[in-house]
C-alpha cells in the first residue's frame, strides 16, 4: 500500500508498508472491504501512521470466477506516530481476477483533502493531492 501527498510539483511525500484485507461479497455487483495497513515514510522511518479503511464496492463479477472492476466509497481512519490523526472519506476504484479458490486485486483510493487540511500544514496543503495504491491477493472460500 503506498500513499503520497504532494504540495507542488517538486514536493512529494512517499510512505510504503503492508496491509491486510478481507472483502465480503454481497452480491455479484457489491460487496464490503476492510482493510488495515501500516506505513513509513520513505525517507525517514521515524514518521509512521496505521489506516483503517470500510469501503463499499459496486460493480461487475464480484462474486463470480472471471474479470472483476469496482468503484468504491467509504471511511478512512489514519492515526499518525506524532499523534495526529486524520479522518474522512475515500473513493476509487480497482481491477482484479477470480479464481475458484484465489482473488487477485489492485486497487487505486483519492482521500477527501480537507480531512487532511485541519491538520498539519507542513505535511499537507490545500494543493495536496493523498492518494493510496495497493495489490492484494486473497484465498475465496
Amino acid at each position: 500500500d503506498d500513499n503520497g501527498s504532494s504540495s507542488s510539483e517538486s514536493d512529494s511525500e512517499m510512505y510504503t508498508g503492508f496491509g491486510v484485507y478481507g472483502s465480503v461479497a454481497l452480491t455479484n455487483w457489491a460487496a464490503i472491504r476492510g482493510l488495515y495497513s501500516s506505513q513509513t515514510h520513505e525517507d525517514y522511518s521515524s514518521y509512521k501512521f496505521d489506516r483503517l479503511e470500510v469501503t463499499a464496492q459496486f460493480g461487475r463479477n464480484l462474486l463470480r470466477e472471471g474479470f472483476k472492476a469496482y468503484g468504491n466509497v467509504g471511511y478512512f481512519n489514519e492515526s499518525h506516530k506524532n499523534n495526529e490523526s486524520f479522518n474522512g472519506i475515500i473513493f476509487g476504484g480497482g481491477l482484479g481476477y477470480n479464481w475458484r479458490h484465489l482473488s487477485v486485486d489492485g486497487w487505486l483510493n483519492f482521500h477527501a483533502l480537507e480531512d487532511y487540511e485541519s491538520g498539519s500544514g507542513y505535511y499537507y496543503t490545500d494543493d495536496a493531492l493523498v492518494v493510496s495504491a495497493g495489490m492484494g491477493v486473497a484465498y475465496r472460500f
